[in-house]
């Protein structure tokens, strides 16, 4: 069986900050800036000065990772080319950008993207949550910003409303706990949501006789 899939890290662990920390990341001496530990600790120090985070004593640590966060959103683009330069164009995101010259980007790495700009203009909690459920959405493993993450085409978050639906379609309905939550991150593949639905219907059985 294949390994269990997970999404992020354990250091943003609140979706309700992503916004805040996007509003930091459009400094001018951030945005499409944040190649060495130099630019790392400074997106972490302007993160704690925003009150966004609680600086702790790695702070280009902290910086990597919500860089990651977004970057994985698709809130700011990914670096590609290893050995980039700061100040240097990723050669596939200049790619992209010649292709796409409406999305408004310059080819830079770690540059905000219109998903991006969209969540930090979002003012209502609506507006934010639209946001976040396509940035969610979209997300796919493997990607080219996670190759090794899989071997096949897979989206996460359609498979959990998936397995969600045909929980909904049985006699008693009910949604997932964290142990069931753990089934289906023990699944990778569209076509096994059967098999998800009888490990966690067995689960459930299990679960009642021994409460009994």
């Amino acid at each position: 069986m294949a390994s269990p899939w997970h999404f992020g890290n354990t250091t943003v662990r609140n979706p309700v900050r992503i916004r805040d920390g996007l509003i930091v990341m459009k400094n001018p001496t951030l945005n499409g800036n944040l190649i060495g530990k130099n630019q790392e600790s400074l997106l972490a120090y302007e993160l704690n000065k925003a009150g966004v985070i609680k600086l702790g004593t790695k702070p280009d640590f902290f910086g990597r990772k919500w860089r990651a966060c977004f970057s994985q959103l698709g809130f700011i683009t990914h670096k590609f080319k290893r050995n980039l330069r700061s100040g240097e164009m990723d050669p596939k995101i200049h790619e992209v950008v010649k292709e796409n010259p409406q999305l408004g980007l310059t080819g830079l790495p770690y540059e905000l993207t219109p998903s991006g700009l969209r969540m930090i203009e979002a003012e209502s909690v609506q507006e934010q949550q639209e946001c976040m459920l396509r940035a969610l959405l979209a997300y796919q493993i493997p990607s080219v910003v996670e190759p090794k993450n899989g071997d096949k085409p897979f989206k996460p978050f359609i498979f959990i409303l998936q397995v969600l639906e045909k929980l909904y379609s049985l006699a008693e309905p009910l949604g997932l706990s964290s142990v069931e939550m753990g089934i289906v991150q023990s699944y990778r593949d569209h076509s096994e949501i059967d098999s998800v639905i009888e490990d966690i219907v067995k689960h459930r059985k299990e679960r009642d006789k021994a409460v009994v």
